[in-house]
Protein backbone atom coordinates (compact mmCIF):
# COMPACT_ATOMS: atom_id res chain seq x y z
CA UNK A 1 0.00 0.00 0.00
CA UNK A 2 1.04 2.95 -0.98
CA UNK A 3 0.64 7.13 -0.42
CA UNK A 4 -2.16 8.05 -2.45
CA UNK A 5 -3.66 4.92 -2.29
CA UNK A 6 -7.80 5.00 -1.77
CA UNK A 7 -8.22 2.32 0.73
CA UNK A 8 -11.39 0.74 2.75
CA UNK A 9 -9.70 0.61 6.61
CA UNK A 10 -11.41 -2.15 8.99
CA UNK A 11 -11.42 -1.13 12.43
CA UNK A 12 -12.09 -1.25 15.87
CA UNK A 13 -12.65 1.79 17.80
CA UNK A 14 -13.91 2.32 21.73
CA UNK A 15 -16.84 3.17 22.72
CA UNK A 16 -18.18 4.68 26.58
CA UNK A 17 -20.13 5.94 28.37
CA UNK A 18 -20.59 9.04 31.08
CA UNK A 19 -23.71 8.25 33.14
CA UNK A 20 -24.29 6.21 36.04
CA UNK A 21 -26.13 2.94 34.89
CA UNK A 22 -26.35 -0.46 36.95
CA UNK A 23 -23.14 -2.30 36.58
CA UNK A 24 -24.82 -5.27 35.01
CA UNK A 25 -26.03 -3.67 32.24
CA UNK A 26 -23.00 -1.84 31.33
CA UNK A 27 -21.42 -5.04 30.95
CA UNK A 28 -23.94 -6.63 28.70
CA UNK A 29 -24.46 -3.79 26.56
CA UNK A 30 -21.42 -1.49 25.94
CA UNK A 31 -19.22 -3.07 23.45
CA UNK A 32 -16.89 -1.65 21.21
CA UNK A 33 -17.44 -0.19 17.79
CA UNK A 34 -16.63 -1.86 14.16
CA UNK A 35 -15.86 0.78 11.82
CA UNK A 36 -14.96 1.68 8.21
CA UNK A 37 -12.83 4.54 6.92
CA UNK A 38 -12.85 5.20 2.91
CA UNK A 39 -10.37 7.80 2.06
CA UNK A 40 -6.96 8.80 0.57
CA UNK A 41 -3.82 7.26 2.08
CA UNK A 42 -1.10 9.76 3.76
CA UNK A 43 0.91 7.85 5.31
CA UNK A 44 1.66 4.57 6.52
CA UNK A 45 3.67 3.14 9.40
CA UNK A 46 4.14 0.34 11.09
CA UNK A 47 2.00 1.98 14.14
CA UNK A 48 -0.33 3.67 12.40
CA UNK A 49 -2.69 4.59 8.86
CA UNK A 50 -3.81 8.22 8.12
CA UNK A 51 -6.45 8.27 5.80
CA UNK A 52 -8.29 11.59 4.47
CA UNK A 53 -11.53 11.78 3.13
CA UNK A 54 -11.31 14.67 1.49
CA UNK A 55 -8.37 15.85 -0.99
CA UNK A 56 -8.29 19.22 -2.58
CA UNK A 57 -5.24 18.23 -5.50
CA UNK A 58 -5.73 22.11 -6.34
CA UNK A 59 -3.93 23.78 -2.84
CA UNK A 60 -2.99 19.86 -1.71
CA UNK A 61 -5.37 20.54 1.12
CA UNK A 62 -6.78 17.33 2.65
CA UNK A 63 -10.24 17.23 5.50
CA UNK A 64 -11.83 14.75 7.03
CA UNK A 65 -8.78 12.48 8.19
CA UNK A 66 -8.13 9.78 10.67
CA UNK A 67 -4.78 8.94 11.94
CA UNK A 68 -5.76 4.89 13.12
CA UNK A 69 -3.16 2.57 15.01
CA UNK A 70 -2.23 -0.45 13.66
CA UNK A 71 -3.25 -2.18 16.73
CA UNK A 72 -7.10 -1.16 15.95
CA UNK A 73 -7.03 -2.32 12.34
CA UNK A 74 -8.46 -5.34 10.99
CA UNK A 75 -8.24 -5.24 7.16
CA UNK A 76 -7.08 -2.81 4.63
CA UNK A 77 -8.53 -3.19 1.36
CA UNK A 78 -6.72 -0.82 -1.56
CA UNK A 79 -9.85 0.11 -3.51
CA UNK A 80 -7.98 1.93 -6.07
CA UNK A 81 -4.22 2.72 -6.33
CA UNK A 82 -2.73 5.82 -6.37
CA UNK A 83 -2.89 8.27 -9.04
CA UNK A 84 0.48 10.25 -10.38
CA UNK A 85 0.11 13.53 -8.23
CA UNK A 86 -1.04 16.21 -10.11
CA UNK A 87 1.04 18.76 -11.88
Amino acid sequence: MGERDNVMVEWIDTTGQSRWQDRTYTKKNLRTARCRTFGEVLEDTESYITVAGSVDDTNDNVNDAECIPRSAIQKVTILKKARKKPE
